[in-house]
């Protein structure tokens, strides 16, 4: 009597929870159209899928600024105004399907993402799949961990990726000089 009320509750939990390490989530793009508001007051507009190995949107800030962006999901965005060498020598597609444990290390020479010249060692890494609470609402989400280092610098970016909504609903910076950065979705249009 006691061990079938221990295997009930074994297979009880397993039914609610499933294993983590069994998720996955193929590449997606948000749906065209899609409009995620953020905790910086900025309105992140994405264009949909475009056969290619990123999702194309803009970004509307506070100020009333635009800018058009390639977000290679999960863990780059880059404004369209610089190189894309970036995102294309990290092979951030290789992460498909994301699955936890998935790691790329890659050395790069050139413009990062932000528009800085230098040497960088990056790794991007799929850390947990987790539930995440953000204003938006309640999501489980894919964290993944993206380390830059290049010469006395090293930041570390925090993604929480949604595979139902194919967005970052969360994601925050820090970096060995003491700056930290973050943002918050507050709201979603589809």
């Amino acid at each position: 009597n006691m061990l079938l009320r221990v295997l009930a509750g074994l297979v009880a939990a397993t039914a609610c929870c499933g294993t983590v390490e069994a998720q996955t989530a193929d590449l997606a793009c948000p749906k065209a159209g899609t409009i995620a508001y953020t905790s910086k007051g900025s309105e992140n507009k994405y264009a949909g899928a475009n056969g290619s190995d990123y999702c194309p949107g803009t970004v509307t800030k506070k100020d009333g600024t635009v800018d058009r962006y390639r977000v290679y999901i999960p863990s780059v965005a880059i404004s369209e105004h610089l190189p894309q060498d970036f995102a294309k020598k990290l092979e951030v597609s290789t992460l498909w399907p994301l699955q936890v444990g998935k790691k790329i290390h890659k050395h790069y020479s050139g413009v990062n993402q932000i528009g800085i010249k230098g040497a960088w060692d990056v790794t991007i890494e799929v850390t947990k799949y987790e539930t995440v609470t953000v204003p938006a609402g309640t999501f489980q989400a894919f964290l993944v961990t993206h380390t830059q280092e290049g010469g006395k610098y090293k930041g570390v970016w925090r993604f929480w990726y949604v595979p139902s909504l194919a967005l970052n609903v969360k994601w925050d910076y820090s970096d060995n000089e003491g700056r930290k950065d973050g943002l918050e979705v507050v709201k979603i249009a589809q």
